[in-house]
């Protein structure tokens, strides 16, 4: 039992720090295609790793496998949908200001999508790095 909260606790903290990884990277991307996001604040910056780990969370929803691919897909990406909105009402962020609802959907589309992507990479090859090293150690068994 301990063994798995401790399992728990590190999934969690590892999960977080790539979200925060991503949520930076992705803020940084966006000022340098001139989008505009929000003030770089202590409190801003502070608030953007919170919703970034906490939105990294949901990505132990592929995890399971009672559901289907898509609807894992769908369920994550209302949530994450749902979150962003939420902390764009919390921090003040702006991002909904009155007509802007379409361009901040086509940033929002885009962004899930290259985070996403980027997820879906670094996950085969990492399953690609360990099927090379299986591979490796099973000719040398023989």
């Amino acid at each position: 039992c301990e063994v798995i909260k401790m399992k728990t606790v590190k999934t969690t903290l590892i999960l977080g720090l790539y979200g925060i990884m991503a949520g930076t990277t992705v803020y940084f991307l966006m000022i340098i295609f001139g989008v505009r996001a929000f003030v770089a604040t202590p409190s801003n910056t502070i608030g953007l790793f919170v919703w970034s780990a906490l939105i990294s969370q949901f990505s132990r929803l592929f995890d399971g496998e009672r559901l289907s691919f898509i609807q894992q897909l769908a369920i994550h990406f209302v949530a994450t949908f749902v979150l962003v909105l939420i902390a764009n009402a919390v921090m003040h962020w702006q991002f909904l200001v009155p007509g802007n609802w379409i361009r901040f959907g086509i940033i929002f589309l885009a962004v899930y999508f290259a985070v996403w992507l980027g997820w879906y990479l670094q996950a085969r090859f990492t399953v690609e790095t360990i099927n090379v090293q299986l591979q490796k150690r099973d000719k040398a068994e023989r």
